[in-house]
């Protein structure tokens, strides 16, 4: 498979980072940690799990259980939020996959007016050339910003890097991660954790189409 092609100054970059990036994390997964405990009431992972039972056990519809994961996904994510450098405008990750299920597209489609594909269910893969390049944002992307921040998917209230900075979400190392280049420096997630898992859960127990998001809604001509 051929090389990327990146600027020489970039690779320099992304080596030094290379050799950062694990005390990078370390020292924001620890202040994280330290934020959580001292907002937390009977400890933050008690309440999280406890919310997370009953949300799973009760019994309402796919989408309300959805939008009550959205909502406690964006909460916990709230905690990181001042600790990493996930800003408006750095909108890098928009390029990338957006898996979502067949509901919640429904659930964008109502609040926007926009009505998505109806896909078989199952998992519906997406080639990865059409991902992760500056020409293949989400198409909810407008003005280099979210204009469904308030009902964006869960899998994008997940997306967080515990780093100092977006170089490694920088198109250039995105580009070196899709041509599975050993230049690349991989991204320091933060753990998808409890609520993630869930919420998977809850979409694969109904048989759900599970597809990116360009496939519920592709672009004009498409």
């Amino acid at each position: 498979m051929p090389k990327a092609a990146v600027a020489e100054a970039v690779l320099e970059r992304l080596d030094e980072r290379r050799r950062s990036v694990a005390a990078n994390s370390e020292a924001i997964y620890r202040a994280v940690r330290e934020a959580a405990a001292a907002g937390a009431r009977g400890g933050i992972e008690a309440g999280l799990l406890r919310e997370l039972e009953q949300i799973t056990a009760g019994n309402a519809s796919l989408r309300s259980k959805l939008r009550r994961l959205q909502g406690l996904m964006s909460r916990t994510r709230a905690v990181a939020a001042p600790h990493v450098p996930c800003r408006k405008g750095c909108s890098a990750c928009c390029h990338l996959q957006v898996e979502i299920s067949q509901v919640e597209a429904e659930m964008i489609g109502e609040a926007t007016g926009r009505r998505p594909q109806t896909l078989q269910p199952g998992f519906q893969a997406t080639p990865k050339e059409q991902l992760g390049r500056s020409d293949t944002p989400c198409p909810f992307l407008l003005d280099n910003a979210c204009s469904i921040y308030e009902i964006r998917p869960l899998v994008c209230r997940n997306h967080m890097i515990a780093d100092v900075d977006n170089l490694l979400c920088g198109f250039d190392n995105l580009a070196l991660a899709m041509a599975q280049d050993e230049r690349a420096v991989p991204l320091p997630l933060f753990d998808a954790g409890p609520v993630f898992r869930a919420y998977r859960s809850l979409n694969l127990a109904r048989k759900q189409a599970w597809a990116d998001i360009r496939q519920f809604f592709p672009a004009a001509g498409a």
